[in-house]
């Protein structure tokens, strides 16, 4: 998926706790890992970002990173 008004291109993973996407970012932001929320919560935030990568990794390095940290499990 790509969100142009975010700046970022991303894949879905439906995981046991809901949707989890790794951001990859089109500027110089960093890489992230962010589950969405199915439904706004108390304070209005739609998404919990999980991790964060600097780029100085290249996008095959942040996929390794995320395959080691089993994202089935979350």
């Amino acid at each position: 998926m790509h969100k142009s008004d975010a700046n970022y291109t991303g894949i879905r993973f439906d995981t046991k706790v809901g949707p989890v996407v790794p951001e990859m970012p089109t500027g110089d932001r960093p890489y992230r890992l962010v589950h969405e929320m199915p439904e706004p919560d108390d304070t209005g935030r739609t998404e919990v970002e999980m991790r964060r990568f600097p780029q100085i990794y290249k996008p095959r390095g942040v996929a390794q990173r995320l395959n080691s940290s089993s994202l089935a499990d979350f």
